[in-house]
């Protein structure tokens, strides 16, 4: 199997089309993949398109583990570094970008951690902070639940389990092939 028959077995709709036609030669190859670098590698459009998704950023309304997963922007800051586009020089765009999506109470606890500081903030340090936010609200979901609430629990759930046995119809019992007549018959199996 060539690298072009790779190539072509990957692709589907437009780059499909614009690489079908070439003979499956290894020295095709380069060609077909000269075609899709020039039709997908767009730096202007690759990096806007990361920029729209950082603009796109939800509001934090409950403060869950998901919303805030949410505001992490790392996937979009690494593909952008690796685009050439330094993260360095928006950071004082994507900070505040990443903050005023917080929810109040929380925006309020990233100010006081930043204490006195007139500096800009780095965004290593938002990362940190939404990172230790993360860990504290997943840690805070996850208490166990009193002993009497759980036996209490178990009561009801039983008590589900039982009502749902009752609906269930007996099963047959199971019928073996080889205590079939015809079967026994053919083979001459019964006695």
């Amino acid at each position: 199997m060539t690298n072009l028959e790779r190539l072509k077995g990957c692709l589907a709709g437009y780059p499909d089309m614009l690489t079908r036609n070439m003979p499956l030669k290894e020295t095709n190859c380069t060609s077909a993949w000269t075609v899709l670098q020039s039709l997908y590698n767009n730096k202007r459009i690759l990096v806007q398109h990361q920029l729209n998704h950082l603009e796109a950023l939800p509001l934090i309304r409950t403060r869950s583990v998901e919303e805030l997963k949410a505001l992490r922007t790392w996937d979009t800051v690494t593909a952008l570094t690796v685009l050439g586009h330094s993260v360095d020089r928006s950071a004082d765009w994507l900070v505040p970008q990443t903050v005023n999506r917080l929810d109040e109470q929380t925006r309020m606890k990233w100010q006081l951690s930043l204490g006195t500081t007139t500096e800009p903030t780095s965004l290593d340090r938002v990362k940190s902070f939404l990172d230790a936010r993360i860990l504290a609200v997943e840690a805070a979901s996850c208490i166990p639940v009193p002993r009497s609430a759980t036996s209490h629990v178990c009561q009801r759930s039983q008590s589900r389990c039982t009502s749902y046995q009752q609906k269930i119809r007996p099963v047959k019992p199971a019928i073996f092939v080889r205590d079939c007549i015809t079967f026994s018959v053919a083979y001459g199996t019964r006695t």
